[in-house]
């Protein structure tokens, strides 16, 4: 009898661990009917989006629910891939992906090279009660131990960068930023496509993620080359990036009248800033869509989005001829689409928010939206160092994409004409707008070729010692590092250079060898900023129509694309622009500077370039330079040999 039993046993085992999933392929789809002991749901569908790009789907529901993708739209182009048994786990190929799924429906995600991203290691639902087909859902993975991840938005009373080890809540309210994109150093964009309640939770057993009322786990899998890469194929997926009027590079207004007295100051400085009016008409929707959401769980976090994307679009349509200009507390994948600048929102006029808001603005733009803006000194002042603080948060907001105009004398500051603090302020803002020339190429850029103006610094150094963990330093534009000062009565901060470049002091001319770390003196009117060897930087030259500073850091070969339109209209989104190529060689010590292509309405026939070849006595600072050579460039090619 025990023999028959055993036998019994074996055989159900057997049955088990040999019974195979059904798979069945419509289009670029692969649904799985999961059958077996232990499976993780009853359907699994595997949608390629392209040859980088897959949504994971599961149910425990008899079939997927039917509705248009929030994040985007799928382009209907056939997917070359392979899909085929191996054992009893199904295996899919595509031109960058390797998906491998047991027999159970755990996921793992591979690169074409066979590199592990990430691994499901369970998933489950659990029935809410009197809600048919809705669920708390959970989905665990396995993350590499020593892998870095970053996204996921920003919170403005608590600092947020590195992920690994941390727990907090999704939410999307005019505090937080519930941004469901996650990138990880290992070359991938994870997106959490569950838009109810939702809470992270990262240890060494399990990176978890759970929302409270869905009827499906789906999430996007991205794989890429490098983070431009996973840019470039978020925005194939949610929308192109719009390039703002060129006056939202200089400074922006959210109400014109408070912002007068401060714009009268500035010019008595000699300062004439480049200014334009937001559109805050939106934001008080925003809020009131915040709170109705409170009591609809299944898809609160993109509440908002939902219910405005149509309204922008419609603004959009009714000003064709112009460039809007929208204000949004949002940063969903898709909202770079509608000319909107994502603002930090209610924050805590605190060091430690400043800390945060640094970090939240290198993280902003892994969701594909290159515009963002923080709040100047928060909403209210602290009770000390307030004049302080409120200097070093100008300095840094006059280094990001967008720079929010802040008065002088609102929530509690007072900057007083000829303080220190209104200098410092006063200096920050006039840098800017003498860079607007690199400003606006590093957005054209963005926009153009689906990249970021704010740069972590992995963006460009993914394989720099220890710069994973660096969440006060960035590149703005490929050129420039900034390096804000973010502690009460710092006089001196630390720096560190990446390693594969020799960096100058923007302030001083001093060339310093790339690979290791730098004491900067930081005095109420410095902000560390540092130009990578190779660089080539234009700088508005006052009063002088249609001339520009060209500062040339050399020491190694570089380049840069000037690039000019008619500042406002879309024309650019026909080719409607200009573009003139720079290019130094360091061995030749020549500065080439190419042909003029392309062209728009209102193109000057001229310009004036004056080309400076940076050292410690020359092209320092703010201070146009002495010593430079002129080209008279109409168009055609032109030489400079140093």
């Amino acid at each position: 009898m025990k023999s028959i039993v055993l036998f019994l046993v074996l055989m159900m085992v057997a049955f088990f661990g040999y019974s195979r999933s059904v798979y069945e392929v419509n289009g670029n789809n692969i649904v799985i009917k999961l059958d077996g002991f232990g499976v993780k749901s009853n359907l699994l569908k595997i949608e390629l989006w392209n040859g980088s790009t897959v949504r994971i789907v599961s149910t425990m529901n008899d079939e997927f629910i039917d509705y248009p993708n929030i994040i985007g739209k799928r382009i209907t182009d056939e997917v070359k891939f392979k899909v085929a048994y191996a054992q009893s786990n199904i295996e899919i190929t595509t031109s960058e992906l390797f998906i491998s799924i047991e027999e159970k429906g755990i996921v793992s995600l591979f690169n074409r090279e066979g590199h592990k991203m990430i691994v499901e290691s369970d998933r489950s639902f659990s029935p809410l009660d009197g809600e048919n087909g809705k669920f708390s859902i959970e989905q665990h993975f396995f993350l590499n131990r020593r892998e870095h991840i970053y996204g996921f938005g920003q919170n403005n009373e608590k600092m947020r960068f590195d992920l690994r080890e941390g727990s907090f809540e999704f939410v999307q309210d005019e505090v937080s930023v519930a941004m469901p994109v996650m990138m990880s150093e290992k070359g991938y964009a994870f997106i959490w496509d569950n838009y109810s309640p939702t809470k992270m939770n990262d240890t060494p057993a399990a990176f978890t993620l759970t929302s409270e009322y869905e009827s499906e786990i789906s999430y996007f899998f991205i794989a890429g080359s490098n983070w431009d890469n996973l840019l470039e194929q978020m925005q194939a997926i949610s929308g192109t990036a719009t390039l703002l009027p060129y006056n939202a590079y200089g400074i922006t207004l959210s109400n014109e009248n408070e912002a007068r007295k401060t714009i009268d100051l500035l010019q008595s400085q000699n300062i004439k800033p480049e200014t334009v009016l937001l559109n805050n008409d939106f934001l008080n929707q925003e809020q009131a869509l915040y709170t109705e959401s409170k009591n609809q769980k299944e898809k609160q976090n993109v509440a908002a989005y939902l219910e405005l994307r149509e309204k922008y679009q419609s603004y959009i349509d009714q000003n064709s001829e112009i460039r809007p200009l929208i204000a949004t507390h949002i940063n969903f994948p898709g909202i770079q689409q509608y000319n909107t600048v994502s603002l930090a929102g209610k924050v805590t006029g605190s060091w430690e928010a400043l800390k945060s808001q640094v970090a939240a603005g290198i993280t902003a733009s892994l969701s594909g939206q290159p515009h963002w803006a923080t709040t100047v000194g928060g909403v209210s002042a602290p009770s000390a160092n307030a004049e302080e603080l409120f200097a070093r948060w100008y300095q840094f907001a006059a280094f990001t994409p967008v720079l929010q105009l802040a008065p002088f004398d609102k929530n509690g500051y007072n900057i007083e004409t000829g303080s220190e603090y209104f200098d410092a302020i006063s200096a920050a803002v006039s840098l800017r707008l003498r860079l607007m020339p690199y400003l606006y190429a590093s957005a054209a850029d963005a926009v153009l070729n689906h990249k970021a103006i704010m740069r972590s610094l992995l963006f460009d150094y993914p394989d720099g010692q220890g710069l994973n963990e660096i969440s006060d330093q960035y590149l703005l534009g490929t050129s420039l590092m900034v390096c804000p000062v973010v502690e009460s009565g710092a006089n001196q901060r630390l720096v560190v250079l990446p390693e594969g470049n020799n960096w100058y002091n923007f302030f001083t001319g001093e060339k310093i060898e790339g690979g290791g770390t730098v004491e900067v003196k930081t005095g109420i009117a410095d902000i560390p900023l540092f130009v990578k060897e190779g660089a080539i930087v234009p700088m508005v030259v006052d009063g002088e129509e249609n001339t520009f500073e060209i500062r040339l850091y050399g020491g190694a070969d570089g380049s840069f694309t000037f690039y000019n339109d008619e500042k406002d209209g879309n024309a650019y989104k026909n080719e409607g622009y200009s573009t003139i190529s720079f290019d130094y060689s360091e061995k030749r010590k020549t500065l080439s500077i190419g042909s003029a292509s392309g062209e728009f309405d209102g193109m000057p026939e001229k310009y004036i370039f004056r080309i400076v070849n940076v050292d410690d006595q020359n092209g320092i600072g703010n201070t146009l330079s002495e010593g430079y050579e002129v080209i008279n460039y109409d168009g055609k090619r032109a030489k400079v040999k140093f």
